[in-house]
């Protein structure tokens, strides 16, 4: 959790303008963590505490999505024909077709590889949809 800044805004939003200047500081604080945790998670932040694009989001969520797919697949050991199949029909679901199905390919055997970092794809994809969790859902 990042409160550095919050702290920081707080207490020089107080000692400069009272209780308000403290509500101000805490706010300006608190775009300052937004910041600094997109840009550590990877994201653009394009201004002062804006989060990641639609387009980065989509992105972000496309990779994950076929990406925890396969690492998911290739937990037990190996993947399956049927698991595959699965993949290959949620591309189609999706309506998928050239570069977009081969980006989606790599993504499902790059969650294959034994050193995929699963933990720091799911973070990245939380923190891409900025709390937003009907963009989580997936049917």
């Amino acid at each position: 959790m990042h409160i550095f800044g919050k702290i920081l805004g707080a207490f020089f939003g107080l000692l400069l303008g009272g209780p308000f200047g403290l509500l101000f500081g805490l706010f300006i604080g608190h775009q300052f963590d937004k910041a600094r945790r997109l840009s550590q998670a990877g994201f653009s932040t394009g201004g002062f505490g804006k989060g990641p694009s639609q387009a980065q989001r989509q992105e972000e969520f496309f990779k994950a999505a076929f990406a925890v797919m396969g690492h998911v697949a290739k937990a037990k050991g190996q993947v399956t024909k049927e698991e595959i199949q699965l993949a290959s029909t949620m591309m189609d679901r999706m309506n998928l077709h050239g570069e977009q199905r081969r980006a989606a390919q790599d993504a499902f055997r790059e969650g294959k590889e034994s050193d995929f970092p699963l933990e720091d794809v799911l973070v990245r994809v939380k923190i891409s949809s900025a709390g937003r969790f009907d963009l989580l859902q997936f049917s």
